[in-house]
């Protein structure tokens, strides 16, 4: 990612990003991204960590991140030592003269907020889901505090931002993409490894094995594209997560050892130029940064209606099918198959929509420009 020069001879701006852990999640890698494309002559980003460990903490190490391990503060602020962790967390806060505490953490905590009205710093709220947490309490007390809310979607501001108030201090920020490193192409050494050959349909399924994510209904949908599709179509799911193994086994016993597949992959935007399109029936979806990955590298793409219609229109850039109907998911998977044509006009669109409306120098100039207008220049 490449840095944004500048000539002022200001002092940078302080900004503390919190977040839970430094794996390869959603929320932890458009932090990254937003760090990566920072003028650090304007700001300086600092990461404060629960667990500080991760995929991720090359990258920031190689960006020259600093990165604490703030756990001892999240820890205990919530428990009978929240005197010593706050005292501790607002020592550190005024030390390293943070001016701005941006959250980008899951589970929600008040520490940041009680950090940001200590120590004077402005509060900035990320909702990176439609709603996982919105039965917290906590996650009200944070947007209480914040001032200023920063959600993925506009799923997310309804599901979390209940008063006028939080509404009238939040704004949509999607997420954004490098659109150089996820471009069009063919990747055929992909399908080479795989003995996959070149008149197969491969779709692609980039989701970790979390409860509300869509490998389960992919796995029944796909045995019903073997019993009516004449196309051949192959499915790769690429992701970690507590049910991967689950989803392994209900693969064996549906006898779609063939058709469908479970990866790994740190290059994902290789393995997208491997495939041919891209499904993500979800049942819910902040921003997904596959999809956008997806629409970058040119592929249709397959979406459920419960968050596909705010990133996609459907017949367009893709195809958007009920939540939860592994008929019509089937159904849609097996009309892109049989219509390359369709394919190739949606690719395009898709990737013209990626750089319209998803690029990485679109997002950082919107985060930017609310820590302006927050008195942080």
């Amino acid at each position: 990612m490449v840095r944004r020069e500048s000539h002022t001879d200001k002092v940078p701006v302080v900004v503390m990003f919190a977040v839970d852990s430094l794996l390869r999640g959603g929320a932890e890698t458009v932090m990254v991204r937003l760090i990566g494309g920072m003028d650090r002559q304007r700001f300086r980003p600092v990461v404060w960590v629960k667990t500080p460990s991760g995929g991720l903490r090359g990258l920031l190490d190689s960006m020259g991140v600093p990165v604490y391990n703030a756990g001892y503060i999240w820890r205990w602020l919530g428990r009978a030592r929240r005197p010593l962790a706050l005292t501790r967390g607002y020592l550190a806060v005024r030390r390293q003269k943070i001016r701005l505490i941006h959250s980008f953490m899951f589970e929600p905590l008040t520490s940041e907020a009680l950090l940001a009205r200590v120590s004077g710093a402005r509060y900035v709220v990320g909702l990176r889901d439609a709603g996982l947490q919105s039965g917290n309490p906590v996650a009200m007390v944070r947007l209480e505090a914040a001032d200023r809310i920063v959600a993925v979607s506009l799923r997310s501001i309804a599901a979390y931002c209940r008063t006028e108030a939080q509404r009238a201090k939040a704004v949509v920020i999607h997420n954004g993409i490098d659109l150089a490193q996820f471009h069009p192409g063919r990747n055929e050494g992909f399908r080479a490894s795989l003995g996959i050959g070149q008149e197969v349909v491969v779709f692609a399924c980039v989701a970790n094995f979390w409860p509300w994510k869509p490998h389960r209904l992919l796995v029944e949908a796909m045995k019903i594209v073997k019993q009516t599709c004449p196309a051949p179509v192959r499915l790769v799911m690429v992701g970690k997560g507590a049910l991967r193994d689950a989803v392994a086994r209900e693969i064996a016993c549906a006898g779609l050892d063939k058709e469908v597949r479970i990866l790994e992959s740190d290059r994902v935007e290789d393995l997208l130029r491997g495939c041919d399109g891209f499904v993500l029936p979800s049942d819910t979806e902040g921003c997904p940064n596959a999809l956008l990955e997806a629409l970058s590298s040119g592929l249709p793409c397959i979406l459920t209606d419960t968050f596909g219609n705010e990133f996609i229109t459907d017949g367009q850039e893709g195809i958007v099918v009920p939540v939860r109907d592994p008929r019509r998911l089937a159904e849609a998977i097996g009309a892109l198959a049989q219509d390359g044509q369709q394919r190739r006009r949606m690719g395009k669109a898709a990737r013209a929509l990626a750089e319209k409306k998803y690029g990485l120098d679109s997002m950082v100039s919107k985060y930017v420009a609310i820590y302006e207008a927050l008195g942080c220049r």
